[in-house]
């Protein structure tokens, strides 16, 4: 029986914005983490950004609530060279949205897949969702190709395999290299066995 173990809010630096539950799950493919470890029940989980840049590495840091101006108690540093490479933009003002899968089971986030330290992340097009479980272990669960310009935003999954990305062109899935349906889009959120999108405004209500 799963039982919910974990808040997780997303921080770019320091702000935390947005609040999600973590359950039990399943790794796929590994991607570079050191001091891994499981999460503790009633802990806070944050994204955070190893610099305001336009092109870093991110970690995920664990606190607790209770405690202010705390040490993280569980530092996942995911890596930001190799083949699995994950870069992401601390700059950008909406990127780096973190969501989860239908059933809970899976912290999710996006990046750019590359090893590349120089470019502006939004020009690197080959793109991946990061996934965590709760036993701190990290994983590329799948991969995209965008369009150079656009940010990577926020992906979930219904069934844990097949992926709804989130994008600036659109939303992707596995492998693909298409926005269908195309538009500004950012959160992604699956609640049931139906998956949501919150989209840019394009007017402005009066």
């Amino acid at each position: 029986m799963n039982t919910n173990i974990l808040s997780i809010f997303h921080s770019r630096a320091t702000s935390i914005l947005k609040q999600i539950s973590l359950i039990g799950a399943s790794v796929l493919l590994s991607v570079g983490v050191s001091n891994a470890g499981s999460f503790t029940a009633g802990n806070i989980a944050v994204l955070q950004a190893a610099a305001s840049a336009t092109n870093t590495t991110c970690s995920v840091i664990e606190l607790s609530p209770s405690t202010a101006g705390q040490t993280p108690s569980n530092t996942i540093s995911i890596s930001g060279t190799g083949a699995n490479a994950i870069r992401i933009s601390s700059s950008a003002s909406s990127t780096g949205y973190v969501s989860r899968s239908a059933d809970g089971s899976l912290l999710t986030f996006t990046g750019a897949n590359s090893a590349d330290t120089a470019s502006n992340v939004n020009t690197l097009t080959t793109r991946a969702v990061v996934t965590l479980n709760s036993a701190g272990s990290a994983a590329l669960a799948t991969t995209y190709t965008g369009s150079t310009g656009n940010q990577a935003r926020s992906a979930t999954s219904l069934n844990n395999t097949n992926w709804f990305i989130s994008d600036q062109g659109g939303i992707y899935t596995n492998g693909t290299s298409a926005a269908s349906p195309s538009g500004n889009t950012r959160s992604t959120r699956a609640f049931g066995a139906t998956v949501y999108v919150l989209t840019s405004a394009t007017t402005t209500a009066a």
